[in-house]
């Protein structure tokens, strides 16, 4: 399959949905240093600045539907540039994109 209608710009959603799972995944653990952008001496006043933020129960999980939302929307698209793009017929698009959605 090739696609193309959207010029392969659905991959973004994808990497939009990885951040926000990598954002909940690094909840409170450490930082690694090369990405600390100050001084130690900096972060012996602020110890709390050396781990990744945790979130808020309600906050993770409008953060834990937004993956899902993300992850349907690029299912979607994905299938619509299929058959835009002259990949799928009507018959195929609608067995795939049914499959897809069971899986998910």
């Amino acid at each position: 399959m090739s696609g193309g209608y959207f010029n392969y710009e659905q991959f973004k959603i994808g990497n939009i949905q990885e951040e926000i799972q990598f954002i909940l995944d690094s909840q409170g653990k450490p930082i690694p240093e090369e990405e600390l952008p100050h001084s130690p001496a900096y972060y012996q006043m602020h110890p709390n600045e050396l781990l990744y933020p945790t979130l808020l129960p309600e906050i993770k999980a409008t953060f834990i539907q937004a993956i899902h939302h993300l992850k349907m929307s690029k299912l979607y698209t994905d299938s619509i540039d299929y058959y835009i793009s002259g990949d799928e017929t009507p018959e195929t698009y609608l067995i795939k994109l049914n499959k897809k959605l069971n899986h998910e």
